[in-house]
């Protein structure tokens, strides 16, 4: 009995190779690239002057690139569960730079805050007891 439920779930396991069937529109990761550029540019305009309808703004740029917001989604869902959203995010962040220079420098100041706190973990020391811990909670603070 346990040797067909076996192959019954090896069979399955194969069958499903993907873990998100690829959608029927898949937007190619270049033009998803230029996409989420303008999705986020337009937002930040949005956040500074609040005075732009952002769902307009939205619709306009679907529109633009011919896009169906339907297809945006299952197409970012697929990239997020396949793990190419990092390269295309990445992609994104150089058409940024690119057609921005002045938000280069704004970019690379924001990567660099975010990945001062990892350092700065390296620099405690190792909690070695924890009643040590509880005793002197001093010994966290860096020397």
């Amino acid at each position: 009995m346990k040797k067909p439920i076996f192959i019954f779930l090896c069979i399955i396991l194969t069958a499903c190779s993907e873990i998100v069937d690829k959608p029927k529109n898949l937007i190619e990761e270049p033009e998803m690239s230029k996409l989420i550029a303008e999705l986020i540019i337009s937002e930040q305009l949005y956040a500074l002057t609040s005075t732009e309808n952002i769902q307009a703004e939205t619709k306009f740029i679907f529109n633009k690139h011919k896009i169906n917001p339907k297809d945006f989604s299952e197409s970012y869902k697929y990239y997020i569960a396949t793990g190419t959203i990092d390269r295309i995010l990445e992609n994104t962040r150089k058409i940024i730079k690119e057609n921005n220079p002045e938000s280069a420098k704004y970019i690379d100041k924001k990567l660099r805050e975010r990945e001062l706190p990892d350092q700065e973990k390296d620099k405690k020391k190792p909690i070695k007891n924890m009643r040590s811990f509880w005793n002197n909670p001093e010994s966290l603070k860096p020397s």
